[in-house]
């Protein structure tokens, strides 16, 4: 498995510029990965971005940024077909830089609750597979795969367990997968070792958080646990570290982030990556 860590933990959004400054730091610090966020399209550049990671022999993962009106289900026509539209792109820009996969809440904006009845979140989920399908074929033929992310409650109403997430994917082609996050995991499911085990055969991408979104292992998720299910899976992706800045309101505000998580930002990536090291072997 391959670690990565995602640039929230520094800049929100991610430029060009900034890229060319964390690229070579990630890289001394012994990352593999380095995760893009796409929070708009034309923030940064995907083959400028190519380019540093190549020179740096660093690889990419992409996070999608599923910001308001972004919806695939639950929405009226146009909604749904400006996010699909969206969503090819990511993918596109996802082949350019070399990742494998796009993740993230790829069904509702993140922040969107309301109280859905049994009945109702079967139609929406529906909805989801139909609306769906097009991104996923359009995946297929672009050679990377989508992962569907459960989120803490707070954040949707929609998918927040492995389990939901799975009815919400079923039948859909394997180019849909699943993100799980270690932290939403931690909050939501009622067994957190298990959770990944259960998505196993479509796990596509891993978030690495600790409790509070700061370091993983500074904190009291099993994580023992978390590296016994992936090991009985036989996932050999990305383990990528994510937590965010509180120097972007938005973000911030989005990710309720609201005291510092460690000693610095630097800290959450460089202790992070020495306890997965030893964690994951």
């Amino acid at each position: 498995m391959k670690l990565g860590a995602n640039t929230w933990i520094w800049t929100s959004p991610l430029t060009d510029e900034r890229l060319v400054q964390l690229a070579p730091q990630l890289r001394d610090w012994g990352f593999d990965v380095v995760e893009l966020p796409i929070e708009q399209l034309g923030d940064w550049s995907p083959e400028h971005a190519a380019e540093v990671l190549a020179e740096h022999g660093l690889g990419a993962s992409i996070a999608v940024a599923m910001a308001p009106g972004r919806e695939l289900c639950g929405a009226d026509p146009e909604t749904v077909a400006t996010t699909q539209a969206f969503l090819k792109e990511c993918l596109d820009v996802a082949a350019t830089v070399g990742s494998g996969a796009i993740a993230g809440p790829i069904y509702t904006s993140t922040g969107r609750t309301w109280r859905i009845t049994p009945e109702e979140r079967g139609k929406l989920y529906g909805e989801l597979r139909e609306n769906l399908a097009p991104v996923a074929d359009h995946a297929g033929q672009a050679g990377v795969r989508i992962g569907i992310e459960p989120l803490v409650r707070y954040e949707t109403s929609l998918i927040n367990t492995v389990e939901q997430a799975l009815e919400a994917i079923d039948g859909l082609p394997d180019s849909v997968g699943l993100l799980l996050d270690t932290y939403h995991a931690n909050v939501e499911e009622k067994d957190f070792a298990e959770s990944f085990r259960l998505g196993g055969p479509r796990l596509v991408h891993v978030h690495a958080s600790a409790n509070d979104r700061g370091a993983p292992g500074d904190d009291h998720i099993d994580w023992d646990g978390f590296r016994d299910a992936l090991r009985d899976t036989g996932y050999d992706g990305p383990v990528v570290i994510e937590s965010f800045t509180a120097e972007n309101e938005t973000i911030a505000t989005a990710a309720s982030v609201w005291r510092p998580l460690a000693a610095s930002q630097d800290s959450i990536a460089v202790d992070g990556l020495a306890f997965l090291r030893q964690l994951l072997g």
